[in-house]
């Protein structure tokens, strides 16, 4: 009895031997899981994701899954092989990612911003004085929603920044023209029209509409001046 039991323990320790070395290289499909986090890191959930399967210069779709409440996906049944997958989330900016499946180990790891994020980016950059790294952060975010009343102010801070005051205008006035109403937009443009196009009679306007929102003693004593003019 012992000398089988012995046998026993060697036949399972063999087995798990066989398992433990097998190579993961080696499959017909299997399935390929992965994770998907947002620019702050947090998993990113409900992101739908599509999967194609690249062979030659041809492209086949597969399948589409979502990613669950801790982001995480699970890609069924793939071959060895190419495939492109693309991910895609409202508020989200697309994420298109080509991969080769070569080993049953392999785990995806995406990323993907959302237009807020991208948007304190810009500003960030902003704040730096890197102005060609904040306008690709807003080209980003302009494809997301390019009429996002964020994007379109930081888009104006931006071209205020690169001198290019008509643009900034521009911008600016299609806040409130979409039912957006900050008093921000009109300080800005008060300070554009006042300092920069020499505009005072527009500046009035801007500056007027900006102190009927906030109570600031600088804009009222700019307000006097340019009523004196």
């Amino acid at each position: 009895m012992k000398k089988r039991f012995l046998v026993m323990i060697g036949f399972a320790l063999l087995a798990l031997t066989c398992k433990t070395t097998e190579d993961p290289a080696e499959f017909e499909s299997s399935n390929l899981p992965g994770m998907i986090y947002d620019g702050d890191n947090s998993p990113c959930e409900q992101v739908r994701i599509r999967a194609f399967k690249i062979q030659g210069g041809d492209e086949e779709a597969l399948f589409s899954v979502e990613t669950d409440i801790n982001g995480r996906f699970t890609l069924p049944g793939l071959d060895r092989g190419d495939y492109r997958i693309v991910a895609e989330k409202e508020g989200y900016e697309s994420l298109e990612s080509f991969f080769s499946y070569a080993s049953r180990m392999e785990v995806l790891y995406l990323k993907m911003y959302s237009q807020d994020q991208l948007l304190v980016l810009a500003a960030d950059s902003l704040d730096q004085g890197r102005y060609d790294k904040a306008l690709s952060f807003l080209v980003r975010s302009a494809e997301v929603d390019g009429g996002n009343p964020r994007h379109l102010y930081t888009y104006a801070v931006y071209s205020y920044h690169s001198g290019e005051f008509e643009k900034a205008l521009e911008s600016l006035e299609k806040i409130p023209a979409a039912g957006f109403d900050s008093p921000w937009v009109y300080l800005l443009m008060g300070d554009i029209y006042q300092y920069k196009l020499d505009n005072p009679l527009k500046a009035l306007e801007a500056l007027r509409q900006f102190s009927f929102r906030v109570d600031d003693g600088e804009v009222k004593s700019r307000i006097k001046e340019l009523e004196n003019l």
